[in-house]
């Protein structure tokens, strides 16, 4: 079968970006094991704490406080969020069930 000569005859692979905002917050994210903390290398805990652009200096027990404190700041924002959608959603429900009532 002839092919007329302006129509390419291998296909070139396409690389997809499929998920590529997914894959980004996922590189951004830093997953810190709490527990094995005290048995890290004051260069691992200055690492960690590198990545969260928190200061680096002081002894061991300090570093760890201070991953410690930056996890528990960010558990305790992530409840908050969470307490304020349940809140939201109770609210909404409570308003959609006196709207069926009238």
């Amino acid at each position: 079968e002839d092919v007329p000569e302006d129509v390419p005859t291998e296909v070139q692979p396409v690389e997809l970006e499929e998920n590529l905002e997914e894959e980004e917050e996922e590189e951004d994210e830093l997953t810190v094991d709490l527990d094995a903390l005290p048995k890290m290398k004051v260069s691992e805990l200055k690492d960690i704490l590198k990545a969260l652009d928190l200061p680096t200096s002081g002894i061991k027990t300090t570093l760890i406080e201070r991953i410690q404190l930056h996890f528990a700041e960010e558990d305790k924002q992530e409840d908050d969020v969470e307490d304020e959608v349940a809140r939201y959603q109770r609210r909404r429900k409570l308003l959609m069930l006196r709207r069926a009532n009238c």
